[in-house]
């Protein structure tokens, strides 16, 4: 029996497909959307979740659910969380049937986007390859308590000191002989 298409004309049945498929055989990676494996990323989790690069880039996370065990995962930096509870984090009362594979396509994402070795299999479930200083929740509690620590000790002027800005480097020419010549600003007599 043939498909209903949408004007409600009948479709023939589909044909078998024998060998591989057109587009399966010279597919080509696409280009890392990523940072570096190696490259330090920041997590934020106060607010909307995000991920930044070590330029302060805002990385695309993706979804509700990715954001979601991203979270989990960045409440225990550098401990390894249970899948049990990242399943529950993620998806709170309404799992889907298959959970655990689920969390696995959610991991896999997670991947893509922030780096393959940022997220680890461990035994017992995943880590986040990050510390607390990488987390602007942990980030956030430590400055209060050296604030509140130095208020308590008398000195106000302490905790109304913002740190200072990370100031990004210079952006570098990819190849240095042939950059383009710098040269100092022309002086004024006044």
């Amino acid at each position: 029996m043939g498909r209903v298409g949408a004007a409600g004309a009948r479709n023939p049945e589909p044909r078998p497909r024998t060998g591989p498929r057109p587009a399966d055989v010279h597919k080509t990676p696409a280009p890392p959307s990523h940072p570096g494996d190696n490259d330090p990323v920041r997590y934020a989790i106060l607010g909307i979740t995000q991920a930044e690069d070590d330029q302060g880039t805002v990385i695309p996370v993706g979804g509700p659910h990715v954001r979601a065990l991203l979270t989990a995962l960045a409440l225990r930096p550098g401990r390894v969380t249970a899948p049990e509870t990242s399943i529950d984090e993620v998806w709170s009362d309404a799992p889907p049937q298959d959970a655990p594979a689920a969390l696995q396509a959610l991991v896999g994402r997670l991947r893509r986007t922030v780096g393959r070795d940022a997220i680890v299999s461990a035994p017992g479930g995943y880590r986040l390859t990050a510390t607390e200083d990488d987390v602007d929740l942990f980030v956030f509690e430590r400055l209060v308590r050296e604030g509140t620590t130095a208020l308590d000790r008398g000195d106000p002027a302490t905790p109304a000191t913002p740190p200072p800005p990370a100031t990004p480097p210079p952006p570098q020419h990819p190849n240095p002989q042939t950059a383009p010549a710098t040269s100092a600003p022309a002086s004024h007599p006044s």
